[in-house]
């Protein structure tokens, strides 16, 4: 099967694709991307596999969830540069004939099965998403700037927060910023930013976009954390208790927020003088408020360290 040349041929045909799909879902997964841009990366795959199937004469909306291009199908569709110069040496050498080819090519019904999985899995709520790339560094800080009301609306801010938002995003641009390279970085110095008064007129547009940007894109996050559970939590470690599990994952995560490793982290002298003082291990039964307290406590130290 490994030697077959048709097989070979078929999978010059479905590299390009996957690589395509896969570097999609791995920006998805990613925590370092510009989110403001991740519906386009999804939008264009999408895109780019409907064309490869469709005629050239379609011109339905390839993301109407009551369009359906099967009846557009091109029966004999351009795979691409490497699959259509193989099959083309194939023919000329006689290794495939027209009927193969043919029984090729209908295995392309894959690209139609893919681009309904990807259709189906087009988010609901695409008018947020599609109205996020407006908080992006570089709309902001143009003069002509694309409208920010359908995104204020679509959350239900009252007509107060709507209008003080909306003053700040159109002048936001006359102030001379630093971080003009990345969306996050941009917004975190809008949010420190104090003028004369040593008040920030921006405070309102900056929470906003903050809390818009800190959305999550997939749930690799949640599947990480429960990974994380599931190594800190063994079977030889069954008997821990949830303020121990709560506290674990915190100066984890903790410490990769702050850039710090335990390898370069230095433990702060009270902290380790409390290791095996008995009001330490007192109580197992610690209320929420006070787990609470106490998770607060490890963030501080570990900012501080």
């Amino acid at each position: 099967m490994f030697c077959d040349s048709k097989n070979e041929l078929y999978l010059s045909f479905l590299h390009p694709i996957l690589k395509h799909v896969q570097e999609v879902t791995k920006l998805f997964e990613s925590n370092t991307v510009d989110k403001t841009k991740l519906l386009e990366d999804l939008s264009s795959l999408i895109k780019s596999v409907a064309n490869m199937i469709v005629l050239l004469t379609c011109r339905i909306d390839q993301f109407d969830p009551d369009a359906s291009i099967e009846n557009f199908v091109n029966l004999k569709p351009n795979l691409g540069y490497r699959f259509e110069r193989n099959i083309a040496e194939m023919i000329i050498k006689k290794i495939v004939t027209a009927t193969e080819e043919n029984n090729i090519r209908k295995r392309t019904q894959f690209l139609l099965c893919l681009y309904k999985e990807l259709k189906h899995r087009w988010p609901e709520n695409i008018n947020i998403l599609q109205n996020i790339k407006c908080f992006s560094v570089q709309n902001i800080l143009q003069h002509f700037k694309e409208p920010i009301l359908p995104v204020l609306e679509a959350v239900h801010l009252n007509e107060e927060k709507i209008a003080s938002i909306e003053i700040q995003f159109n002048s936001i641009h006359l102030v001379e910023w630093t971080n003009i390279s990345n969306t996050e970085e941009f917004w975190l110095e809008v949010l420190e930013y104090k003028d004369a008064t040593g008040g920030n007129p921006f405070r309102d547009v900056a929470n906003f976009a903050i809390n818009l940007l800190t959305l999550t894109n997939s749930n690799t996050e949640v599947e990480r954390l429960f990974n994380s559970m599931g190594v800190i939590k063994s079977k030889l470690r069954y008997k821990m208790h949830l303020p121990m599990l709560r506290s674990t994952p915190s100066i984890k995560y903790g410490l990769k927020r702050y850039g710090k490793c335990y390898k370069n982290f230095n433990i702060p002298k009270h902290i380790i003088n409390k290791i095996g003082a008995l009001n330490v291990y007192r109580s197992r039964d610690l209320s929420t408020a006070a787990e609470n307290n106490q998770i607060s406590e490890i963030q501080e130290i570990i900012s501080q360290c």
